[in-house]
């Protein structure tokens, strides 16, 4: 049940319901200026960024005594099927920003996770909360530094990430995360709250704290499961699209009963026909 003002029932509740198990349509596009678009039916599965499981998980343990008065900012706040938006409001802030890497529902400021320092400055929200968003952001080591360093010294930060999704780019998606990985990106904050669903499309959720005296721990060598590579790396390179691994993410597992000699040459064949080239790849990745 997903809490109104009025104390009525969200109908993003009900949007979330009549989804369930239509078949997922991922638009893939790894740049804005990037012309082709791939569209891929990646099974029976509810592809819903914001459901009700968050909704309810954040109604749960943010409090009106915690948000009442307090300057909260939500990070990837792009509405698509549904908000904690406003579940949270109903508890009056005194403030609530919304930003997104670009313009759309929900989003009041357009400005990148990784630039929020600089855009807001520091110690700037006494609340930051971010909803299935960490994934889709390429530099998540500087995005999440940025989002400690805006949130004030005894405030909160609330973070939900899909730990068991399927590939779902809107418009990119690199990251997993589980409990383990929560625990160690927000070891240097008091944990108060953290749980990891055990289902097929599972999210973990964390609530912590940021100490008075604040020392961010150093994450530069932590190494996170990709999607796009199938196992933990430090970062995103070029040379990760451009492998069986991603084609068969982006085509479907037909490539995988295929020798895998004969799969490398249909995977540059059809890339070279979407890209006229590989090169412009290359490109396009190197601004992730």
């Amino acid at each position: 049940m997903v809490r109104t003002c009025d104390g009525g029932v969200s109908p993003h509740h009900d949007t979330a319901k009549r989804l369930n198990g239509l078949y997922a349509i991922a638009l893939v596009t790894y740049h804005s200026r990037w012309s082709t678009t791939y569209i891929i039916k990646i099974g029976k599965e509810t592809m819903l960024m914001c459901n009700s499981h968050c909704v309810d998980w954040i109604e749960r343990h943010l409090s009106s005594t915690e948000v009442r008065g307090r300057r909260v900012i939500e990070v990837g706040s792009f509405d698509v099927n549904g908000s904690v938006r406003p579940s949270i409001e109903c508890l009056h802030p005194a403030e609530y920003v919304g930003i997104d890497m670009r313009s759309g529902p929900g989003v009041d400021i357009v400005c990148p996770a990784e630039n929020l320092v600089a855009r807001f400055g520091p110690d700037s929200f006494d609340i930051v909360v971010t909803n299935c968003a960490l994934e889709h952001i390429c530099h998540w080591k500087k995005a999440v530094s940025n989002m400690k360093q805006i949130c004030t010294p005894g405030g909160l930060i609330v973070a939900i990430a899909p730990v068991r999704w399927p590939f779902h780019a809107y418009p990119n998606d690199f990251w997993r995360y589980d409990e383990y990985d929560m625990r160690a990106i927000f070891a240097d904050m008091l944990i108060l709250n953290i749980e990891a669903e055990n289902t097929r499309n599972a999210n973990v959720y964390i609530k912590v704290q940021k100490p008075l005296i604040f020392t961010e721990c150093d994450l530069s060598d932590y190494r996170l499961y990709s999607v796009i590579t199938g196992k933990r790396v430090l970062d995103i390179h070029t040379r990760d699209f451009l492998t069986l691994h991603f084609a068969q993410i982006l085509l479907g597992r037909g490539l995988h009963y295929l020798d895998p000699r004969i799969a490398r040459i249909l995977i540059y064949i059809i890339m070279g026909i979407k890209l006229k080239l590989v090169d412009p790849l290359r490109r396009l990745v190197a601004r992730l």
